[in-house]
């Protein structure tokens, strides 16, 4: 399977017809938009369309407690008067976050606005979500791979103290951060899965296990119940695609014919 591929073709002899598979980033950037031609065309191909979890789901939900850190804690006991006070400077000087503002919130719930807010906000609503509405516009069958109540738990069941001395450490050096950020973009815009998945793996440290490879056996097993009945179409972050354990392998290990679009 070539890495340079975000768009994917997958068939089966006992399936509906083809489906396929596509790598997204949430984004606004432009550049992630560029080339959406055949990615509309498969989507039109087919009858049902899913990303990662049901984005209904986020509209019902209340998502605020969620994102919370236990009652009674806050981010600055947590972080201590000082690095915390180096840290809200930072991120409100060169983002414009004032952490202040959210006393409680939980510390990789902080990074991911740090990192939305690193990208250019070139259009009205990430990529995932256009591609949903999109889906939606053409009335096909919507659906999640996951619940958003397992991506919570899954984020949850970070250790505190790893998510402090991360989101401590994007203060101390945002230069690097973001640069790391724009890589990840150009790879993505290369369609380059193989090194989105590799750079994922090393961010995520540890929590690897929880946070890519056991979510790629869910969303397989999930991605199996749906294509077995219909024609879908499944758009997921790119760096859930490539890997021993991403979704290419096991979508191919069990019993898919995987071809780059």
């Amino acid at each position: 399977m070539k890495p340079s591929s975000l768009l994917w073709r997958l068939e089966r002899e006992d399936a509906p017809g083809a489906s396929f598979l596509f790598g997204t980033m949430h984004v606004r950037d432009s550049r992630a938009f560029a080339g959406l031609e055949p990615v509309y065309a498969a989507i039109d191909s087919c009858e049902a369309f899913a990303v990662e979890f049901h984005l209904a789901e986020a509209e019902a939900e209340d998502m605020a407690p969620l994102l919370q850190l236990p009652e009674g804690q806050t981010l600055e006991q947590l972080a201590g008067a000082r690095p915390y006070d180096r840290l809200q400077r930072t991120l409100f000087k060169s983002l414009g976050l004032d952490i202040r503002q959210a006393p409680n919130i939980l510390p990789f719930a902080l990074m991911n606005m740090a990192d939305s807010a690193l990208f250019a906000a070139d259009n009205p609503v990430a990529l995932d979500e256009h591609l949903w509405q999109f889906a939606q516009s053409r009335h096909k069958q919507l659906h999640g791979l996951e619940t958003l109540k397992e991506q919570i738990e899954v984020l949850q069941n970070i250790p505190l103290s790893y998510q402090l001395r991360a989101v401590l450490q994007l203060g101390r050096n945002l230069p690097a951060h973001k640069r790391q950020m724009r890589r990840m973009t150009d790879l993505y815009v290369q369609g380059n899965i193989q090194q989105l998945y590799q750079s994922a793996r090393r961010t995520l440290g540890p929590f690897r296990k929880s946070m890519l490879f056991d979510r790629n056996r869910i969303m397989v097993e999930r991605f199996h119940r749906l294509a077995d009945q219909t024609t879908l179409f499944a758009a997921v972050g790119a760096a859930h695609l490539s890997g021993a354990c991403g979704l290419l392998r096991l979508l191919k290990h069990s019993g898919w014919r995987v071809r780059a679009v």
